[in-house]
């Protein structure tokens, strides 16, 4: 079961309403680059729009047979997609290859984060009651984006400073369709 499918909460205490994610500490201090899912229907018709309402990318799903989300931008058409398989599949331009989506997300059984690889660099996702975080791995785990979820919209924040890291922007976009989609991770 998709653990980010559950009802939504904003109410203090208790565990994550992730679900198996672990509680991350916010962010403090940095500059935050915002991004915004405008939905359409949800998450999985929407439009990313960034910094000065510029459009980065749109999602959008078959209605008919909901099996496939597509994600294009200003320069491709096709820059990445989801098949809504029994075993969903992803792929994001040359930033994530295709595979399993289990796979580039993977849950780790023993924290309940779920770790994935951005440029070669490993980074953990985590949450707290409001937020779904992106941190940095090792002995001091620093955030590098955080997803929130609204009535209308996500909003995808990444420390500016994060962005020099190739395929972040996409690999953020990605995690968010895949966590908010109310679908199997499997």
């Amino acid at each position: 079961m998709n653990p980010f499918a559950g009802q939504w909460t904003t109410s203090g205490g208790g565990a994550s309403v992730f679900g198996a994610l672990p509680f991350a500490s916010p962010p403090s201090g940095p500059h935050l680059v915002p991004f915004n899912f405008r939905f359409k229907t949800s998450v999985l018709n929407s439009e990313v729009v960034g910094p000065n309402d510029r459009l980065y990318f749109r999602v959008q799903t078959d209605e008919r047979q909901n099996m496939y989300t597509g994600i294009s931008s200003q320069q491709q058409v096709n820059a990445g997609h989801i098949e809504w398989r029994p075993t969903t599949l992803i792929e994001f331009s040359s930033v994530i290859q295709r595979q399993r989506a289990n796979d580039w997300v993977q849950l780790d059984s023993r924290t309940g984060a779920r770790q994935t690889t951005i440029a070669g660099r490993h980074f953990t996702w985590a949450a707290d009651n409001q937020h779904v975080y992106l941190q940095s791995t090792g002995s001091h785990p620093e955030v590098m984006a955080r997803i929130t979820r609204q009535s209308r919209s996500v909003s995808l924040e990444i420390v500016a400073q994060a962005l020099s890291v190739p395929g972040i922007l996409e690999s953020c976009v990605m995690a968010t369709i895949l966590f908010l989609s109310g679908r199997e991770l499997q």
